[in-house]
């Protein structure tokens, strides 16, 4: 099969996170190593985004634990609008996580004519999106150094809309 991948919209979702320790710190020989305590609650948010080769879909940036009710809004407000408008002949693929595969979202796949392309359960992660998590995290991490929640959803946003492009996409 000759599949260019055209029509796929790979999505997914990341938790992107204010790094705190990134001081140097130098022990004697010999000593005991103390490491630097990482914050019980880190400031953090989480991203749901989905790139095809025609362009990326509207980023959403939530706080708090993704459900398949919460999962299924954005797909509602970011997805479907992404599919009227540039993909309606869509093949819809994302990881088997529970809440991408709950009874409640397959319904909502079936009201919404959500073309969605099932993989099996032992697949790898293939997911190319997740090329563009790994960007997205060291983008911030060397290029923003977010110090408080406002600089780190400004940096994401900064990213999604500057550096994924049609091209990079594709």
């Amino acid at each position: 099969m000759n599949d260019d991948f055209g029509n796929v919209i790979f999505t997914d979702e990341s938790s992107i996170e204010i790094e705190r320790a990134t001081t140097i710190r130098f022990h004697k020989q010999g000593e005991m190593y103390k490491p630097v305590p990482k914050p019980k609650h880190p400031l953090k948010v989480h991203v749901w985004g989905g790139i095809s080769k025609h362009r990326p879909t509207e980023l959403v940036i939530f706080e708090g634990i993704m459900d398949a009710v919460l999962y299924c809004q954005i797909l509602e407000t970011s997805l479907l609008p992404f599919i009227r408008n540039t993909l309606p002949a869509h093949r819809f693929q994302q990881d088997n996580d529970l809440k991408h595969t709950s009874r409640y979202v397959k319904q909502f796949y079936t009201d919404n004519n959500i073309n969605w392309w099932e993989t099996s359960p032992e697949s790898p992660d293939l997911n190319p999106i997740e090329l563009l998590w790994h960007e997205l995290k060291w983008y911030i991490r060397k290029h923003i150094k977010p110090k408080m929640k406002e600089e780190l959803v400004a940096g994401i946003r900064e990213f999604w809309t500057t550096r994924v492009t049609k091209e990079k996409c594709q």
